[in-house]
């Protein structure tokens, strides 16, 4: 689920070990998005519920958070099949539809009723109470970035995307839209945790273009630390095509100056977002900004494209290379037909806008340019320092130390290398890890 491999026995031991709890059964849904969710559903001796905090509690100290289930559900008794085994289906069509309707509280005002449409959209749930936790209700970190999305939307206010995890709530999402007197200036600038008075931190999207993939370790981060991340121009409201990277990084620092006029500028991106992340920081040094901070999480210069492993990739094991070149070649015919794919969307997306519309299909031309962009672009020099973050696992793992970046850092490189692989080492259990490395190297600025 979401990139870790869950053993449901595990769980269901770990919920019996609970004293009030008989028996339990955890199970896997997919939601409209068809994002896997689990499950728990429970008897216990005394007929009655239990606090779905309490549980959630209790596991929390034995089950790393991934474990833990997004609903847990009493039931009176667990139905079972003709053979004895336990009916998964039938437990999943009794479920209630939003968390114990009895003890709701229904919308009681406009904002409230507009924030419980989107709840009941995203979650496929009908009236959800306005102290519901949007978690218990089945919600996860991607829907919680739909969710903001959705409300900036229809409000024209963005909150800072840290408020779903710890005040999830329609009745909290509401008094907190409706204290806000003015729209967010801003379309690209997504605050993630507005709270503190350090320097602000600034990060970089990754390829997708989305942001909610940092919140595992903005959550992580001590307090004190304000965090705002960029996503592209259009990513929210599908209304501007993507033009490569030189143009994020400008639309990018015309924010962010207007944001935080003089500095200092802590600065950081994943992936692709390393890319945008360096030649921010190259443009704002050459105008004599102060970046004292600029690191990148597992952000190569050495794609193993097909030039690159002729002419570069000399230094790869000799039965890894040519197994790489042959798959390269291979696969010419299925990149030529993406590419003309892309064209062909870029064009019907232009028509689109030209005739006033949104493109519903951006974020995959987002997906696409910034995938292209981040495997051609060559960076410019950097006179500063820089920091590297190194999946253990990755895929990287068998390029240069530091990643093809010393022909264009002028000053120190410094190589973290941390647990999980270039897709989840910030996200989960890993992000555990990354979490206080990452803050110490902040704070020996």
């Amino acid at each position: 689920i979401r990139g870790f491999r869950i053993e449901l026995g595990d769980i269901e031991r770990s919920l019996e070990e609970h004293p009030g709890i008989a028996h339990s059964v955890v199970t896997v849904k997919d939601d409209i998005e068809r994002n896997r969710q689990l499950w728990a559903f429970y008897t216990t001796g005394h007929d009655q519920p239990l606090q779905e905090g309490e549980l959630k509690e209790f596991l929390a100290h034995r089950l790393p958070g991934y474990m833990i289930p997004s609903r847990f559900i009493y039931v009176e008794k667990i139905p079972l099949t003709a053979h004895g085994k336990v009916d998964r289906k039938t437990l999943l069509q009794a479920a209630p539809s939003s968390g114990d309707i009895a003890s709701r509280v229904l919308p009681r005002n406009e904002t409230e009723q507009k924030i419980s449409l989107i709840w009941e959209s995203l979650l496929e749930i009908t009236g959800p109470g306005v102290r519901s936790n949007f978690f218990s209700l089945g919600g996860h970190s991607l829907l919680a970035a739909r969710l903001f999305s959705e409300i900036e939307r229809e409000f024209g206010k963005k909150l800072p995307l840290s408020m779903i995890f710890r005040e999830g709530t329609i009745e909290a999402l509401s008094l907190a839209l409706d204290e806000i007197t003015a729209p967010w200036p801003f379309e690209c600038l997504v605050p993630l945790r507005t709270e503190g008075k350090g320097t602000p931190l600034f990060l970089l999207h990754a390829v997708k273009g989305e942001v909610y993939a940092y919140m595992d370790l903005v959550e992580r981060l001590p307090e004190g630390y304000p965090v705002y991340a960029f996503q592209p121009p259009g990513f929210a409201k599908g209304d501007k095509l993507p033009r490569g990277i030189d143009w994020l990084v400008r639309a990018y620092l015309e924010e962010l100056k207007r944001f935080r006029p003089e500095g200092p500028y802590l600065l950081a991106g994943h992936s692709f977002g390393g890319l945008v992340a360096y030649e921010m920081a190259v443009s704002l040094a050459r105008e004599g900004k102060n970046v004292p901070y600029l690191a990148i999480f597992d952000t190569t210069l050495e794609f193993e494209t097909l030039p690159f492993l002729l002419t570069k990739g000399g230094f790869l094991p000799v039965r890894y290379r040519r197994k790489r070149i042959s798959r390269e070649i291979t696969s010419i015919p299925d990149r030529l037909f993406e590419y003309l794919k892309f064209h062909a969307r870029y064009l019907v997306a232009g028509l689109l806008l030209k005739m006033n519309k949104p493109v519903p299909f951006m974020r995959k031309l987002i997906r696409y340019s910034n995938r292209k962009e981040g495997m051609s672009h060559t960076p410019s020099d950097y006179p500063g320092d820089l920091i590297i973050f190194r999946a253990r696992d990755s895929l990287f793992r068998k390029r240069t130390p530091t990643l093809g970046w010393e022909k264009h850092v002028k000053g120190t490189i410094r190589v973290i290398d941390v647990s999980g692989d270039h897709a989840n080492f910030l996200k989960g259990p890993f992000a555990e890890e990354i979490a206080p490395l990452f803050a110490e190297s902040l704070s020996e600025i």
